[in-house]
C-alpha cells in the first residue's frame, strides 16, 4: 500500500515539476505530448528491467534513467533509432513509435502477469 501511495505522490511531484518546465522558452506543447507518449511504455520497460519507474530521456544515445543501482536501459531501435537527435523525439513522426511503444510495453506487462511474473 505504502508503495502505491510513493508512486502517485512521485507522479504528481514530476507532473507539478513538469508543467512549469514546459512552459519555459524552448519548450512546446508538442514536447510534452511526446514525453507523455513515451513515459507510459518507458515506465513498463524500466519495470522489466527490475526497476519502478522511468526519470529521465537521454537524447542523445536514446538511454531511459530508471530509478535503482543501474539505472539506465536502451531503448529499442524502433522506438529510438541509432542517431536520432533531440529534435526528432518531438517531430510529429515520432509520437507514432512512442504510442506504439508504450501499446506494445502494455501488452507485454499483461503478458508476463498472465504468467505469473510480477512486475510493478
Amino acid at each position: 500500500m505504502y508503495r502505491n501511495i510513493s508512486i502517485m505522490l512521485f507522479v504528481l511531484f514530476a507532473v507539478v515539476l513538469g508543467v512549469p518546465a514546459s512552459q519555459e522558452e524552448g519548450s512546446t506543447s508538442s514536447s510534452w505530448e511526446c514525453r507523455q507518449a513515451l513515459s507510459g511504455g518507458a515506465n513498463i520497460y524500466c519495470e522489466i528491467f527490475g526497476h519502478s519507474f522511468f526519470r529521465v530521456l537521454h537524447p542523445e544515445n536514446g538511454e531511459l534513467e530508471c530509478d535503482g543501482p543501474t539505472k539506465k536501459v536502451k531503448l529499442p531501435v524502433f522506438v529510438w533509432p541509432p542517431g536520432t537527435k533531440h529534435v526528432f523525439l518531438h517531430s510529429t513522426t515520432r509520437k507514432k513509435p512512442s504510442k506504439t511503444f508504450t501499446q506494445e510495453m502494455k501488452n507485454i506487462k499483461e503478458s508476463l502477469k498472465k504468467i505469473g511474473c510480477d512486475i510493478a
